[in-house]
C-alpha cells in the first residue's frame, strides 16, 4: 500500500484543522455543528464503501484498505451489515457532492474573491503561514484540487486492492471522479486549461515532497 497517500492524507487533516481555526472552515460556516476533518473522515470512508459496494461484494482485501488509509479497525462483514443497515445504494451516494468538497471549493472561492477584489496582500500571508497552496509565481492552487487527487488515489487504492480489477467499480469511480472535477471546474470558473497547470504544479510539490 501507498505510504505517501497515507502521509497526503495526514496533512490533509492538518490543513483542514488549520482551515476551520479561520472564517474560510466548515465549523464558521455551521456555526460549529460540524468540522472539516470529521467531514473528510465521513466522506473518504462513504467513497471507499461506495466503490467497495459496486459489484455487490465487499473483499476482506478492501477492508484492510480502508483501515490503513483511514486509520480505522474494520471487516468486509461489519461493512456489509453498516450497508444493509443503512440501507446505503450506489444512487444515494451518487446524487450528491460530497459536504468536504462542497466547503473546500466555497474556501477556494472566497481566497480568489478577496485576491480579485485587492485584498489579497493579508490573505497572502495568511495562506503561507497555514499552508494553503500558493505557488512562488502567486499561483493559488484550489485545496479542493487536492481533496479531488485523493479521491482519484484512494479510488485506486480500492479497485486495485485485490487482483481482479471489477469492471462495475472501474466504472463507478470514473463516473464519480468526472463528477467531482465538473463540480469543481464550475464552481471556481475552472477551464480545462487551468486545471491542467494546477495540477502540473501539485504533482511538482508531490515530487518535491511539500505534500
Amino acid at each position: 500500500m501507498d505510504k505517501i497517500l497515507r502521509r497526503r492524507i495526514l496533512v490533509m487533516k492538518g490543513l483542514m484543522e488549520r482551515l476551520d481555526a479561520t472564517d474560510l472552515g466548515l465549523k464558521e460556516r455551521s456555526q460549529g455543528k460540524m468540522d472539516l476533518r470529521t467531514s473528510f473522515d465521513c466522506d473518504m470512508l462513504n467513497f471507499m464503501m461506495y466503490l467497495m459496494d459496486s459489484d455487490g461484494v465487499i473483499e476482506e482485501s478492501e477492508a484492510e484498505t480502508v483501515n490503513f488509509y483511514l486509520n480505522c479497525n474494520v471487516t468486509a462483514e461489519r461493512i456489509t451489515a453498516y450497508i444493509e443497515e443503512h440501507n446505503l445504494t450506489t444512487e444515494d451516494y451518487t446524487s450528491e457532492i460530497p459536504l468536504t468538497m462542497q466547503a473546500l471549493t466555497d474556501a477556494d472561492q472566497t481566497i480568489v474573491d478577496r485576491r480579485d477584489r485587492k485584498r489579497w496582500e493579508q490573505d497572502e500571508k495568511t495562506a503561507r503561514e497555514h499552508d494553503y497552496f500558493l505557488d512562488e509565481d502567486d499561483t493559488y492552487v484550489p485545496t479542493s484540487l487536492l481533496l479531488l487527487e485523493i479521491y482519484k488515489d484512494l479510488g485506486e487504492a480500492v479497485i486495485y486492492s485485490n487482483q481482479n480489477v471489477d469492471e462495475f467499480e472501474n466504472e463507478g469511480y470514473t463516473a464519480y471522479i468526472e463528477k467531482l472535477k465538473k463540480y469543481m471546474m464550475e464552481k471556481l470558473s475552472m477551464t480545462e486549461e487551468e486545471l491542467a497547470q494546477k495540477e502540473e504544479l501539485l504533482n511538482e510539490d508531490h515530487t518535491r515532497g511539500r505534500i
